[in-house]
């Protein structure tokens, strides 16, 4: 090769690297493409165009390459995580009691219920209801303790209706006309007291077509 081609050689080499620089720098590496450039016969140097361009035949011949290298190797995969400790079971939470309608009401706990006399024609006499716990209690409530209450009226061992303090029975009345409460028995007759499993209701009837009705409420002693 003459020295002049070489010369011409290495020019075209410099012209393309730098061209190559540049499209590079304004393309995003994503973004491959291909390229087209017009290189003069004389000289070497070149010009990019488009694919479209037609080079001067007589001065250029038109070049083309791609913007794509060719693929890297795949690196090596990762070793795999040692897998993590198991957890240790949780304790086995304690048994639920064994409910039914004969387990006593715990002590402390409350429940209600509703209760209603009427006299018919009766002007004069005794009308009750006889009131059974749904849930018997472990213990009798003690004699004085029934405690009724008139309409609107709380005190403090009988704050109010569906309360009852530990140990008590509270009867709330909603109504009552032309008759008088009178007692609450326990299976022995003890006045103003309960057995186990409930207790009678008894008022006086002061004229025909009287009424009561409200609701109770016992805690557990």
């Amino acid at each position: 090769m003459s020295r002049r081609s070489t010369r011409r050689a290495v020019t075209l080499l410099a012209t393309v690297g730098t061209l190559l620089t540049a499209a590079f720098a304004a393309a995003p590496q994503a973004d491959a493409a291909t390229l087209y450039a017009c290189v003069k016969k004389e000289g070497g140097s070149m010009r990019l165009v488009s694919e479209k361009t037609k080079c001067h035949r007589s001065s250029e011949r038109k070049v083309s390459w791609s913007t794509t290298g060719p693929a890297g190797t795949n690196g090596a995969n990762g070793k795999n995580g040692a897998n993590g400790a198991n957890g240790s079971n949780g304790a086995n939470g304690a048994n639920g009691s064994n409910l039914t309608t004969q387990t006593p009401l715990a002590s402390g706990q409350s429940e209600s219920g509703w209760y209603a006399v009427a006299d018919g024609a009766s002007a004069i006499g005794f009308v009750g209801d006889g009131i059974s716990f749904s849930q018997p209690l472990s213990a009798p409530i003690a004699e004085g303790r029934v405690i009724f209450n008139g309409v609107g009226v709380t005190t403090p061992t009988c704050p109010g209706v569906g309360q009852a303090a530990r140990g008590f029975v509270c009867i709330y009345t909603s109504e009552i006309d032309k008759m008088t409460f009178d007692i609450a028995l326990d299976f022995k007759l003890n006045a103003n007291a309960a057995d186990r499993f409930g207790f009678a209701l008894y008022f006086n009837a002061t004229a025909a077509e009287g009424f009561a009705d409200g609701s109770w409420t016992v805690t557990a002693p």
